[in-house]
């Protein structure tokens, strides 16, 4: 069984109303099927606007595709209940590509690494200070810096911190959508090699 399957998967945005109808345009995603096994990393490759974003907020569960389907650890995510929807989040992250526009400004690093925690483990306050101090240490980061804002980071900094929320549950699956494009050559490269040290310690897989 495949970690994740997409099977012919169809999506096409609508527009606003014309002449009381719902203006279609030419689908963004035409019967695209792929498969990603456990440990795998996958690239897809195309031009702006060929709907890679689009696959990957479908994979999420984030826009339903008008045909199609996608199974994650051989669940249909769009027809399971509420509580495995859940349960299948926390092994499903993701890493966006503005680094900025992914986090709220006004939270620390620390309330931003820690929000999955809070959402899915029950640890005390100093247990969840430790285990975020690991993840800013893994990251490259130091402990000290969980006090410090959105705006007191690099652009290589932030994604840093970013790509500590997503491995902050040991999840099976990461998107990345374009993690890297907005950063400087010397950034990408050092986000890369650090995504490639995280997938070997952590067996993760990666779209």
């Amino acid at each position: 069984m495949s970690l994740l399957e997409v099977r012919d998967v169809t999506h096409t945005y609508r527009t606003s109303l014309l002449f009381w109808r719902a203006k279609q345009r030419a689908p963004v995603l035409t019967n695209v099927s792929l498969s990603i096994e456990e440990g795998m990393c996958m690239g897809l490759l195309g031009t702006s606007g060929a709907g890679k974003s689009t696959l990957g907020k479908v994979i999420l569960g984030l826009a339903k595709p008008q045909k199609g389907t996608v199974f994650f650890q051989g669940q249909d995510l769009y027809q399971m209940d509420p509580k495995s929807r859940r349960r299948v989040r926390r092994d499903l992250q993701v890493v966006f590509q503005d680094c900025y526009s992914s986090v709220n400004p006004r939270m620390t690093a620390e309330q931003i690494i820690g929000e999955p925690l809070e959402n899915y483990e029950r640890l005390s306050a100093s247990e969840q200070k430790r285990k975020i101090a690991h993840l800013l240490d893994m990251v490259g980061l130091r402990s000290d810096d969980m006090r410090k804002y959105p705006r007191e980071f690099s652009g290589g900094q932030l994604q840093r911190i970013n790509i500590a929320r997503a491995i902050a549950l040991k999840p099976k699956l990461v998107v990345l959508d374009e993690s890297v494009s907005s950063l400087d050559m010397v950034n990408q490269t050092v986000i890369l090699e650090l995504l490639r040290e995280l997938k070997a310690v952590f067996g993760l897989s990666y779209l």
